[in-house]
């Protein structure tokens, strides 16, 4: 079994503006194959991600590395948002596209806290609005520690488990309220899409060499967050560091999904 860690650390700080950099590889490795791009992202510039730490978690959200992809003219938007911490921050298009969709409940306040780091709870109830909320018996896993969660919370819990999508930090815990990192919420990810690596694989010692951390990765973070960046669904938050027990914040969050789902709508 693969347990989320979620052993505390820093989580990086959000730029007002995201600033992505190309980096190499610049050649394609297959005949009649688009070129692969490493883009990252500046230091203090946000970016995607979800849970724990030490032996693995979710990985930070990062605003997209194609400016372009950033938006979807065929994306049905509103003009105003139910949440009133949003206005001007540099996700604030990203979150409203989500609320849209139905991905985010915000709090009882009527804010989002767009800063503030997402707990792992929470990631996978908006994972599980995403996919149109499947019913579960929420009874149906070993966590004896999401009985006081809300009901949302604890079906998409039972769901993920069901399907194969997370664990927990122990055979008999989830820590649903523990803070999500950037390495845990692309494992997630990458095995909701089918857990499958693909032309990532050719550039494994590339990014090994560009992402000076890379050392830092879990054992089971590594081919999901290679693919998470090769798939540009997050980047770097330096040109050379991946940080991959970073926290996730609301707004680094909005903007992972929104890449998924672009890039994985098969299912959604």
């Amino acid at each position: 079994r693969i347990l989320f860690d979620i052993t505390g650390t820093d989580g990086a700080n959000d730029a007002e503006t995201p600033v992505f950099v190309p980096a190499t590889p610049t050649v394609s490795p297959v005949a009649n194959t688009p070129t692969p791009v490493l883009t990252l992202t500046p230091a203090n510039t946000p970016e995607p991600v979800p849970t724990g730490a030490a032996s693995g978690g979710v990985v930070s959200e990062i605003p997209s590395p194609t400016p372009a992809a950033e938006s979807d003219a065929n994306a049905v938007t509103i003009e105003t948002s139910r949440f009133t911490d949003i206005a001007g921050n540099w996700a604030e298009e990203s979150v409203l596209r989500c609320e849209t969709m139905g991905l985010f409940d915000g709090f009882p306040s009527g804010e989002f806290h767009p800063n503030d780091p997402v707990s792992r709870g929470d990631f996978i109830a908006a994972l599980w609005n995403l996919y149109r909320r499947p019913l579960v018996d929420p009874g149906q896993t070993p966590f004896a520690d999401t009985a006081h969660c809300r009901s949302d919370v604890q079906n998409a819990i039972a769901w993920a488990f069901s399907r194969g999508y997370i664990n927990g930090t122990t055979p008999d815990t989830f820590t649903p309220d523990g803070s999500l990192t950037r390495q845990a919420a692309m494992k997630v990810l990458f095995n909701a899409a089918g857990a499958e690596s693909g032309l990532e694989t050719i550039f494994t010692n590339i990014y090994d060499q560009t992402f000076q951390d890379s050392g830092l990765l879990a054992d089971w973070a590594k081919a999901p967050v290679y693919w998470g960046v090769y798939n540009t669904i997050i980047n770097g938050n330096t040109p050379t560091t991946l940080n991959p027990g970073g926290l996730l914040s609301g707004a680094q969050l909005a903007v992972i999904m929104l890449r998924y789902t672009e890039r994985f709508p098969a299912g959604v």
